[in-house]
């Protein structure tokens, strides 16, 4: 479910690069299943040190992730 909509993100932005924040992650999802995701390799995350958003986590899909969302949707 995760993977599945990052990738629908990326596709509907036709963006491989589109992120989201890590709070709304945990919330959407549980911190578990996110955590999961990070450990295996499947997305990505790196902390925003400027602007607004400062201090948050963004995520993204992995080329692992991208592809595993991909083989799930056929």
């Amino acid at each position: 479910m995760i993977l599945s909509d990052f990738l629908t993100l990326e596709v509907y932005f036709d963006n491989d690069e589109s992120a989201r924040f890590f709070e709304e992650c945990t919330h959407k999802y549980g911190i578990s299943p996110v955590q999961k995701c990070l450990k295996a390799g499947e997305l990505a995350c790196r902390k925003i040190h400027i602007g607004p958003d400062s201090g948050k986590t963004l995520l993204w899909l992995t080329e692992k992730g991208r592809q595993k969302a991909t083989l799930a949707r056929h």
